[in-house]
C-alpha cells in the first residue's frame, strides 16, 4: 500500500487553520450593528438622517456617507408604523422624492448596500410636504386703448402664479368669458370694434387652483373715421421709363395705394404701395418713353380706405440719353464759410447738381435742381479746403460728375473757434423718430446736427442751421443704430471736428400687409391672400362677419401668404384683416379691412 505524500496532510492542516482565522476576522469586522453575510459584512446602517420639505410635492432626504458603500436605497411610508417600500435608488448621499401629495407626512429609511449586499435600514425620519394655496387675487388691473380695435390690459404680477387668465364682458355686471392664457402680466386684446368699451376681469393661477377673479378695468377703443383722401397729388418725370408721384400725408393712414391710368378719365388699376402714414412718395418705372400717365392716391387707415384722390400726371421723358458731364468747374473763397462754384452749361441739362468733399471723405451732395451755372455754396468751416464737382441732369436722368474738380480754401476768420456742445442725449421716440438735446454753448448763434450709421464712417446734416438746443429727427429707419454729433456755429461757421458723439437704436417695428385681398371659392370656403413682410416669421389672419364688427383670430399662418378660411355659410359676406409677426418685433397693426362673399 502506497503512501500519502507529506506535503497533502500539510496543505489540509495549512486550509483549517485559514478557515478558522476568516471566521475569526469576520466576528470582528462588523462594526455600527452591519450584519454578516457568510462570513462578509454588510454596509452599516446611513447615520445623520434627515428630510426638508422642498414644495408641496417634494421632500429632499439626506444621508452620512457610508464608507464601502456602492449605493443607497430610500424607502418611505406615509405611517410610522406602516410598510416602508422603496422610492428609489441614489448613488450619492441625497434623494428628492417627487409628486407626493400637499400637507401630508412622510416617513424615510435609508439602507446602504455594499459587495457584500443590503445592511439595515437606518432609524426613521419624517417631514411633511408644504400645504397648496392658490394663488392672491391679481390687482391693480388696468386697460388701455391701443387703437381702434387693440386694448392692452395690464396687472400686478403674483409670486406664486403660474399664468393668469384673462377675461372680457361688454358691459361691467355682464358675463365675464374667458379670451385668453399668458404667463405675462400684460395681454393685447385684439380685433375688438371701433368705439367700444369692453370690460376685463384677471384670474391667477397655479397647481393649487386659481384664485378670485379681479376687481374689472375697462377701457373704450377710440375711433376709426374713414380717412381723408390724399391731397396736393403730384407727379414728375424723372426719366424716359420713370415717374416720381408725391402726396401730402394723411394722419390717419397706415398704407397708401397708388393708381395708375394712362387718360385722365379712364380706368385706374392699382401699381403699387406704401407702409406707413409718412411714406408718400412711389416711383414707378418701366414706363413707356414719351408718354403721359395720370396717378390717384388711396389712404388706407385700420378700419377703411379713402376715397380716390385729385389726379396728378407727368408725362416721361422724350429722350434716350443722359447729359453729359459739365466741365471747367471753378471755385472761388468769399468768406470763411463761403465759396462760390461755377461751371460752363451742358447742352440739353435742364438743372444741375454740386457736389463736394473735403479730406479723405468721399463727394457727397450739397444741392441739386440748380438751373444756373454758378450757386454759392455756405456753412462750410472757416481755412479749411474744399473739392467741388458738378453734375448734370436732362429729362432722361442725372449724368456724371465732371472727371475734373475744383478747389478753393475758405478765408481766416478772426473769431475764436466755439467748442463743441456737451451734454448731447439722443432718444429713440419711436421705430422713425429720435430726439436729440444738448447743452447751450456761450457765442453760439447756431448749431448743427450730424448723423451717420457707423461711428467711424460718414455723418451727414440732418435738419438745418437749429437755434435750440434740441432737434426731432424723423427721418429715420426701424431697428437701426445711428450716431450723433452736434457743432456750434457762429459767425465764422462750425468747429472742424466731431466729437461728443452719442448712439441711439429705433424701435422695433413689423411692417403692416399690404394688398391684402379675399376671393370667395366656394359655398363655404375664401381665400385671403396678402403680400410677403420682410422679415415676418408668420402671419396671423383675423375675420368677423360685420363691417364694423369685432375681429376674431382664425389661425397663424408660416411660410405663406395666404389662408383658406372653410366652414362657411353659402352666399354670406366675411371681413378680413391680417397681421404680421417678425423674430424680434411685436405683431404688427391689422391691415385694412378686405371683404368677400361665399358663392
Amino acid at each position: 500500500m502506497k503512501r500519502r505524500p507529506f506535503f497533502n496532510r500539510l496543505a489540509g492542516i495549512t486550509a483549517v487553520i485559514s478557515a478558522i482565522a476568516l471566521a475569526l476576522t469576520c466576528s470582528n469586522s462588523n462594526p455600527g450593528g452591519a450584519e454578516s453575510n457568510g462570513g462578509c459584512a454588510k454596509a452599516a446602517a446611513p447615520g445623520n438622517v434627515t428630510t426638508e420639505a422642498l414644495s408641496t410635492s417634494g421632500i429632499k432626504v439626506t444621508w452620512a456617507s457610508v464608507g464601502d458603500a456602492n449605493f443607497y436605497t430610500v424607502y418611505r411610508t406615509k405611517t410610522p408604523d406602516g410598510e416602508y417600500l422603496s422610492a428609489g435608488k441614489s448613488f450619492g448621499v441625497t434623494f428628492t422624492d417627487t409628486a407626493l401629495t400637499s400637507a401630508t407626512t412622510y416617513y424615510y429609511k435609508i439602507s446602504a448596500t455594499n459587495d457584500c449586499g443590503e445592511g439595515v435600514k437606518s432609524n426613521p425620519v419624517s417631514a411633511a410636504t408644504m400645504a397648496c394655496s392658490k394663488p392672491a387675487t391679481p390687482t391693480n388691473v388696468a386697460a388701455e386703448a391701443l387703437s381702434a380695435t387693440s386694448i392692452k390690459i395690464s396687472w400686478d404680477s403674483i409670486p406664486t402664479a403660474k399664468y393668469y387668465d384673462v377675461y372680457r364682458s361688454p358691459s361691467v355686471d355682464g358675463t365675464y368669458s374667458r379670451i385668453d392664457s399668458t404667463a405675462n402680466k400684460t395681454y393685447t386684446n385684439n380685433g375688438l370694434q371701433i368705439s367700444n368699451t369692453y370690460y376685463y376681469k384677471v384670474i391667477a393661477k397655479n397647481d393649487c387652483g386659481e384664485s378670485e377673479k379681479s376687481n374689472y378695468a375697462s377701457a373704450t377703443t377710440s375711433a376709426c373715421p374713414k380717412p381723408a383722401a390724399p391731397t396736393n397729388v403730384t407727379a414728375e418725370a424723372k426719366s424716359s421709363s420713370s415717374i416720381e408721384v408725391t402726396w401730402d400725408e394723411v394722419a390717419t393712414a397706415i398704407t397708401y395705394k397708388i393708381y395708375r391710368s394712362t387718360t385722365s378719365t379712364g380706368t385706374y388699376s392699382p401699381v403699387g404701395n406704401t407702409a406707413g402714414k409718412s411714406s408718400t412718395s412711389y416711383t414707378d418705372e418701366g414706363l413707356e418713353m414719351a408718354k403721359t400717365y395720370y396717378y390717384t392716391i388711396v389712404a388706407e387707415s385700420e378700419c377703411e380706405e379713402s376715397a380716390q384722390s385729385i389726379y396728378g400726371f407727368a408725362t416721361t421723358a422724350n429722350c434716350e440719353n443722359k447729359p453729359e458731364a459739365p466741365t471747367n468747374i471753378r471755385a472761388e473763397a468769399l468768406s470763411p464759410t463761403e465759396i462760390r462754384v461755377s461751371w460752363d452749361a451742358v447742352i440739353g441739362a435742364k438743372t444741375y447738381s454740386i457736389y463736394t468733399k473735403h479730406d479723405s471723405f468721399d463727394y457727397y451732395l450739397v444741392i441739386g435742381r440748380l438751373t444756373g451755372l454758378s450757386y454759392t455754396v455756405t456753412n462750410r468751416n472757416p481755412s479749411m479746403t474744399y473739392n467741388f464737382k458738378v453734375s448734370a441732369t436732362n429729362d432722361c436722368g442725372e449724368g456724371e460728375m465732371s472727371a475734373s474738380y475744383a478747389t478753393a480754401t475758405t478765408l481766416d476768420c478772426d473769431l475764436p473757434i466755439l467748442p463743441n456742445p456737451t451734454g448731447i442725449t439722443a432718444t429713440a421716440l419711436s421705430a422713425k423718430s429720435v430726439q436729440i438735446t444738448w447743452n447751450i454753448v456761450s457765442e453760439a448763434v447756431s448749431y448743427v446736427v450730424y448723423r451717420g450709421t457707423e461711428r467711424y464712417g460718414e455723418y451727414w446734416t440732418v435738419g438745418g442751421r437749429i437755434t435750440g438746443t434740441s432737434l426731432t429727427d424723423t427721418t429715420l429707419s426701424s431697428s437701426t443704430t445711428y450716431y450723433y454729433a452736434v457743432k456750434a456755429l457762429n459767425s465764422c461757421g462750425e468747429t472742424g471736428v466731431l466729437d461728443n458723439v452719442v448712439s441711439v437704436t429705433t424701435m422695433c417695428e413689423t411692417p403692416i400687409p399690404v394688398n391684402v385681398a379675399a376671393a370667395a371659392k366656394s359655398s363655404g370656403s375664401i381665400e385671403v391672400t396678402w403680400d410677403a413682410v420682410s422679415g415676418a416669421v408668420s402671419y396671423s389672419v383675423y375675420r368677423t362677419t360685420a363691417q364694423n364688427g369685432a375681429y376674431t383670430k382664425l389661425d397663424n399662418v408660416s411660410g405663406a401668404t395666404t389662408y383658406t378660411n372653410s366652414g362657411l355659410s353659402s352666399s354670406t359676406p366675411y371681413y378680413y384683416k391680417v397681421t404680421a409677426k417678425s423674430a424680434t418685433c411685436d405683431e404688427s397693426r391689422m391691415s385694412a379691412a378686405v371683404t368677400a362673399i361665399t358663392q
